[in-house]
């Protein structure tokens, strides 16, 4: 089939977007454009694999999604039809914001863009790091809104507004998840992120990696921390209170909220460093923040990044790039988030699915200067 001879894939590291996102948006714009049309057959999964030079992983997950759009129908064996889409209404998702930070940024991208792509509306509400306004706005929507788009914060306020709102309004959480709630939601692959941060620690040094910040909440968290304790299990690390250092600090603390983010972890990290001597502290951090907070107290302490401290961070935040030596971090596509969520959210409004449906965003491990130092001896 022609059409899927233009199908055109950036294999190169460091892409915008996974090769099934590119394989997912390809083929749809071919079905928008008609050169697909109702009906027509494609080959098998695995024919398209050997065409496109791709994991079987990655071309059934585009066409699960093109599926789950109601773009196409895959049968057994007998490869992919194209199907007639359900037309759908227009909805009005709206999307509350913690802060104006970058993340929350480029969420808000990814949920206008798909809007934009399929004649959705969107309106997002500024909550200005007040607890109040972020909970008003899942409990009191605006008028006329039909779906929310939440990433929930760590409170028991947050949790019961949510609670309240199941059965009055439709809704998918970003980011994050509340345990125990049936809603579907969008994350990225934090638990892999841990992990293949704290093997690539433990293969690079030799040593047991310390897990540095929060361990049970928000999930995304939990999720990098069960990540990181898998890994070390996987390689007979099996005390892991002696390398946990963890703190309760809430999102909502003051210190949090205002000035320089890294201060507080900066903190943290002085009490870390000065308490637990090492010969050298090889450290998988919850967030950027907390790496950046290790590089501020090893400055103060006279230790070196790389050279006596060895951290990766998540997020993969600019500040990344801009650090001596440059930071190593997790990263994974923000505005995907925003985007997949908008894509769940609309089909649960329009009744292609009925009940929660969990996606996960893949992660990729940017190794930097402040993780590698020197190759041991074999």
């Amino acid at each position: 089939m022609a059409v899927l001879e233009s199908v055109n894939l950036d294999k190169v590291g460091g892409k915008a977007l996974p090769l099934y996102e590119q394989i997912r948006r390809q083929v749809k714009a071919s079905i928008e454009a008609k050169a697909l049309k109702a009906g027509d057959r494609l080959p098998t999964l695995s024919s398209l694999v050997k065409k496109w030079n791709v994991n079987y992983s990655t071309v059934k997950s585009a066409f699960d999604l093109l599926a789950e759009d109601g773009l196409v129908k895959l049968e057994r064996h007998q490869g992919v039809v194209i199907t007639e889409a359900e037309r759908c209404d227009v909805f009005t998702m709206m999307f509350t914001r913690w802060g104006n930070d970058a993340f929350m940024i480029d969420v808000a991208e990814g949920i206008e863009r798909y809007c934009c792509e399929h004649n959705q509306r969107f309106i997002q509400c500024d909550s200005r790091l007040c607890y109040g306004n972020y909970v008003d706005a899942i409990m009191r929507p605006p008028k006329g809104v039909d779906g929310l788009i939440v990433m929930p914060l760590n409170s028991p306020e947050c949790r019961s507004a949510v609670i309240d709102a199941i059965g009055r309004i439709k809704m998918v959480f970003v980011d994050r998840v509340i345990p125990d709630c049936s809603i579907s939601s969008v994350t990225a692959d934090h638990f892999a992120g841990g992990c293949r941060a704290t093997e690539h620690l433990i293969e690079r040094h030799g040593t047991g990696v310390f897990y540095f910040g929060m361990t049970e909440s928000p999930s995304s968290c939990r999720d990098r921390y069960a990540g990181w304790a898998g890994a070390m299990r996987q390689h007979n690390y099996h005390d892991l209170a002696q390398y946990t250092w963890a703190t309760d600090i809430s999102e909502s603390d003051p210190k949090m909220l205002q000035g320089d983010i890294r201060q507080v972890p900066k903190e943290f990290a002085l009490r870390f460093l000065s308490e637990n001597k090492q010969g050298k502290y090889v450290v998988f951090a919850m967030n950027d923040a907390f790496a950046q907070g290790l590089y501020l107290a090893a400055e103060e302490l006279g230790l070196v990044i790389g050279k006596d401290v060895f951290v990766i961070g998540e997020g993969d935040s600019p500040s990344c790039m801009v650090t001596s030596p440059p930071q190593s971090s997790i990263y994974y596509s923000r505005e995907q988030l925003g985007y997949e969520a908008a894509s769940l959210l609309h089909q649960s409004l329009s009744g292609i699915i009925r009940r929660p449906a969990h996606r996960l965003i893949p992660v990729e491990l940017k190794i930097r200067g402040s993780s590698e130092g020197c190759k041991r001896s074999q």
